[in-house]
C-alpha cells in the first residue's frame, strides 16, 4: 500500500473545523471572494494562507482597475461635454467650458481648437451683421465679449485678433464715405498705413486664420472678401495718393526753406487736376496765399503789413504750421514791434495820426527799426498832405492836389483818409475822370511799350548787374502798374462800371509782373542778395494773390 499516496487523498485544505473549539466559527465568504478563490485554485494555489493573500492582491488590483477608469472616465468628461455642446449648437457655452479648462491646463491643444471653433460660430454672425449695418459700436461690444470668453484661449484670441483688424478697416473705409470715397491729407495717411503695416507684418499667418474663419462660419465669407477688396484700394491708394501726397511735402519743404513759396503754385494746380480724390488741396493753398503774403511783405520791409497778416494767421497744414512757427521766431516783427503797430493802427484807421506816430516812435532799437522809421515818414507825409488839402479847399490848383494825394494813399493801410476825401473826388467828378482816363491810356501805353521792347528775358534777370534795358523795361512795367491801379481806383470811387477794358490791361500788367518776380526769386541762390532785392523793387509790387496769379500762362513772347 501507498500510505503516501493515501494520505495525500485524505487531506482536505479546507478542513472543517474542529467542533470543539467554540472560538473559530466557520468563515462566510462572499460570492466574489469565493470566485477570486476559485481563480486561485486553477492556477495551483491550494494552500489556505496563500489563497487569502491573493484574494487579498487580487482584490486590491481590482480596485486600482477600477479606481483608474473612474478617474479616465472623470477626465473625459469635460472632452465629451465640450463636443456634446459644440454638436447641439451651445457655441457659448462651449467656450466657457473650453475657457475654463483651459484656465487649469493651458498647452491642451484640443481645448483650445474646440475653444475657438465654438467662439467663432458662437459670435462671428452677430459681429459680421452689426459690422455691416454700420454699427461700430456694437461689433467693438462684440468683440469685447469675445475678448472675456476667451482670456486663456490663445488660439481665440490670435483669431479675435484678426476680426478686430478687419472691424478697423471696414470702420476706416465707412467713415471715409465708402472705399471710393477722398483721401484726407494729414489725417488718413496714418490710419491707411497702420492698417497696411498690421497686414504686412505676417501676410500669411493673417490670411490663414481669416481663411479658418470663413470655413468655420460661411456667413463671414462676404464681410472677408470686402475686406480683401478695401485692402487692395487701400494698398493703391498708398502708392499714388500718400505718394502724391509725400512728395508734396518735400517740396513745400525745399521752396519754404528757399523763400520761393510762389514756386508751389503750378505744383498745386496740377495736383488739383490730376488727383480728384485727395482732399486737403485747398487748405494747403489758402496758407500757401497766407505764407506768399508774409514772405512779400518781408522781402519789401513792410512791418505794418507783416503784423497785421501775423494776428489774421491761421495755418491749418502741418508744413506750414513748422514753417510758420520758424519764420515767427527767426524773422518777423517780434512781440514789442506788433504791440506798437496794433496801437499805431488802431490810432491811424481812427484818423488820430498823433497817437500812431507815437506808438511807432517808441520802436527805436531792433532789426525793424529802421524799416519802422519809414512807415513813421510816410504818416507824417499823409498828414502834411491832408491838412494841405482841408485849408486849400477852393484855391487855385486845388483839383489836380486832390487828385495827387488820394492817388498817393494805400488803399489797405490809409482808408480813413481816403475815405474822408471820397466826397470832394466826387465833387469834381468830370476832373476825376479825366484824371483817371488819362491814367489809364499812359498805363497802356507803357504796357504797349514794354512789349514792343521785348520782355525782360533770362539773361537779364541772371545779369550780375542792373543794366540798363532792365532798368528802363522795369520802369516801363512798374509805372503801367501803378497808372492802372490809381486810374481804376478814381473809377471805382466814381461807381465808372464801363472799366473791363482797362481791367484786362491791368490784369495782363500784374501778370507779367508776377511773372518775373517768381523768376527772379528763382535766382535767389544765384544773384547776390542786393542785386536781387534792388531788381525786385524795379519790377513792381506782386499781386495781393501772387500765388494764383502764378499759375497763369504769361502773355505770348514772355521768357519764365
Amino acid at each position: 500500500m501507498d500510505y503516501r499516496a493515501a494520505q495525500e487523498d485524505e487531506v482536505n485544505p479546507e478542513a472543517m473545523p474542529d467542533a470543539a473549539d467554540p472560538a473559530h466559527p466557520p468563515v462566510r465568504r462572499g460570492r466574489i471572494t469565493m470566485m477570486v478563490l476559485e481563480a486561485m485554485r486553477s492556477f495551483g494555489l491550494h494552500d489556505r494562507h496563500q489563497l487569502e493573500r491573493a484574494a487579498r492582491v487580487a482584490i486590491l488590483a481590482i480596485a486600482v482597475l477600477v479606481i483608474a477608469g473612474g478617474y479616465i472616465w472623470w477626465r473625459g468628461a469635460p472632452d465629451r461635454s465640450l463636443q456634446a455642446l459644440v454638436d447641439e449648437g451651445k457655441y457659448v457655452r462651449a467656450a466657457e467650458v473650453a475657457d475654463k479648462v483651459l484656465a487649469r491646463h493651458p498647452d491642451e491643444a484640443r481645448y483650445q481648437a474646440l475653444g475657438a471653433e465654438a467662439l467663432m460660430r458662437g459670435y462671428v454672425p452677430q459681429w459680421s451683421a452689426r459690422l455691416q449695418a454700420g454699427d461700430a459700436a456694437g461689433a467693438t461690444a462684440v468683440l469685447d465679449e469675445m475678448r472675456a470668453r476667451s482670456q486663456h484661449n490663445a488660439d481665440g484670441q490670435a483669431l479675435i485678433g484678426q476680426l478686430a483688424w478687419v472691424g478697423d478697416l471696414e470702420r476706416y473705409v465707412a467713415q471715409r464715405g465708402g472705399i471710393e470715397g477722398p483721401v484726407r491729407m494729414y489725417a488718413d495717411e496714418a490710419k491707411i498705413r497702420d492698417l497696411l503695416r498690421r497686414w504686412g507684418d505676417d501676410t500669411a499667418s493673417h490670411q490663414r486664420l481669416l481663411g479658418r474663419i470663413a470655413n468655420d462660419v460661411p456667413s463671414f465669407r462676404d464681410t472677408y472678401a470686402r475686406a480683401l477688396s478695401d485692402l487692395r484700394r487701400l494698398q493703391n491708394d498708398e502708392s499714388v495718393l500718400l505718394a502724391a501726397v509725400d512728395r508734396l511735402n518735400a517740396a513745400v519743404g525745399t521752396e519754404l526753406g528757399r523763400d520761393q513759396p510762389e514756386a508751389l503754385q503750378p505744383m498745386l494746380a496740377e495736383y488739383k487736376d490730376k488727383y480728384a480724390r485727395l482732399s486737403g488741396l485747398d487748405s494747403v493753398e489758402s496758407d500757401l496765399r497766407q505764407y506768399t503774403a508774409m514772405i512779400e511783405s518781408l522781402r519789401d520791409r513792410a512791418p505794418g503789413p507783416l503784423v497785421a497778416l501775423m494776428q489774421k494767421a491761421s495755418f491749418a497744414t502741418p508744413p506750414f504750421q513748422a514753417a510758420y512757427q520758424k519764420l515767427k521766431a527767426a524773422r518777423l516783427p517780434g512781440d514789442e514791434v506788433q504791440k506798437q503797430y496794433l496801437a499805431a493802427s488802431k490810432a491811424w484807421d481812427q484818423g488820430d495820426g498823433a497817437a500812431a506816430l507815437a506808438a511807432l516812435k517808441a520802436v527805436t532799437a531792433g532789426p525793424w527799426a529802421a524799416d519802422v522809421a519809414k512807415d513813421v515818414a510816410h504818416k507824417e507825409k499823409v498828414l502834411a498832405q491832408y491838412a494841405i488839402i482841408k485849408a486849400g479847399r477852393g484855391s487855385p490848383g486845388y483839383e489836380e492836389q486832390l487828385l495827387a494825394f488820394y492817388e498817393s494813399l494805400d488803399p489797405k493801410t490809409d482808408g480813413y483818409f481816403a475815405s474822408n476825401i471820397d466826397a470832394d473826388v466826387n465833387s469834381i467828378r468830370d476832373t476825376a475822370l479825366r484824371r483817371a482816363n488819362q491814367l489809364l491810356n499812359r498805363a497802356a501805353t507803357g504796357w504797349r511799350q514794354y512789349r514792343n521792347n521785348g520782355l525782360i528775358a533770362g539773361e537779364q534777370r541772371l545779369e550780375s548787374g542792373i543794366s540798363a534795358k532792365f532798368r528802363s523795361q522795369a520802369k516801363l512795367l512798374a509805372e503801367a502798374q501803378d497808372d492802372a491801379r490809381k486810374g481804376l481806383r478814381i473809377y471805382a470811387q466814381l461807381k465808372i462800371e464801363d472799366s473791363a477794358q482797362w481791367s484786362k490791361v491791368r490784369d495782363d500788367i500784374q501778370a507779367e509782373i508776377d511773372t518775373q518776380r517768381r523768376s527772379l526769386n528763382d535766382l535767389r541762390m544765384v544773384l547776390d542778395p542786393a542785386v536781387l532785392k534792388a531788381k525786385l523793387a524795379l519790377v513792381g509790387e506782386g499781386s495781393p494773390e501772387h500765388g494764383k496769379a502764378a499759375a497763369r500762362k504769361p502773355e505770348a513772347g514772355s521768357t519764365p
